[in-house]
């Protein structure tokens, strides 16, 4: 394994905690050193293992994987500091959404129940983001960890 690249490391790691087909799986950062192909493929592989009821404890760095794999997701920094599930999460940002003026970059943050008066005042081209889980995070734990 020695001549084998991070990335290809990785997923012989991945093949051996599968090859007795476990129920229950344990993966620590299984994505980290994966070309973008190989880690929408295990995202894939770990979706069919959950439909077919496999349980999987899962740590990652990456919040979009969270947010794409997990059915519930936990925060940690030496303690719990927030769990539930991703729209439980978000609900509890106290801004919903983000508009950007296109042109400029501006950035606007703007509660659900004014967002359609805030576009309608709009003059400029714009898009809405929906907050995600990153934003969650830096919100709890603070933009420095």
């Amino acid at each position: 394994m020695d001549k084998l690249s991070v990335g290809n490391k990785r997923k012989v790691l991945i093949a051996s905690a599968l090859v007795n087909d476990p129920r229950y799986l344990v993966l620590d950062e299984p994505t980290t050193g994966l070309d973008p192909k190989s880690r929408r493929e295990l995202w894939d592989l770990l979706i069919g293992l959950k439909e077919k009821g496999r349980g999987i404890l899962l740590t990652t760095h990456y919040l979009e994987e969270a947010e794409y794999l997990a059915d519930r997701i936990y925060f940690l920094n030496r303690k719990v500091l927030l769990s539930g599930k991703t729209w439980e999460l978000r609900s509890k940002l106290s801004l919903k959404y983000e508009v950007v003026n296109i042109r400029t970059g501006e950035r606007y943050k703007v509660e659900r129940s004014e967002l359609p008066q805030f576009l309608y005042r709009c003059d400029f081209d714009y898009e809405v983001r929906v907050r995600s889980l990153e934003d969650v995070y830096r919100e709890v734990v603070g933009n420095g960890s």
